[in-house]
């Protein structure tokens, strides 16, 4: 049984208090159900932490590789385009705007990603 059948029904059974087997003409036990829903929660849960870990780390990324003006060589100043790019707009004085140096998605994104203590 698919997941959002197996949340159907045991909906059905908590709302209406109808047993499963019934609800499920003999197909399914209360128990498995409850055992494939559980299993499915434990299996998003773990997915979830590694969906945020990936977009911490994709939000660093695009921040670092936005214009951004650092040292990267030890021989003087440059932007991070630079080194991904062979012409750089940006090469003499890095000039870029402000806003144009972050993901424009990075204030939603780290929202999403929320406290790491947040018990995901």
């Amino acid at each position: 049984m698919k997941l959002d059948e197996a949340i159907k029904v045991l909906r059905q059974h908590n709302e209406k208090g109808a047993s499963v087997l019934k609800i499920t003409r003999g197909q399914a036990l209360e128990k498995d159900l409850l055992a494939q829903v559980l299993d499915s929660c434990e299996q998003l849960i773990s997915e979830k932490a590694e969906y945020k870990r990936l977009l911490k780390a994709a939000v660093e990324d695009i921040h670092e590789l936005l214009c951004d003006k650092k040292n990267l060589d030890g021989n003087g100043q440059s932007c991070n385009i630079c080194s991904y790019i062979e012409w750089c707009p940006c090469c003499k004085e890095c000039t870029i705007r402000e806003d144009l140096r972050n993901w424009r998605y990075a204030d939603e994104a780290l929202k999403l990603i929320g406290d790491e203590s947040d018990g995901i």
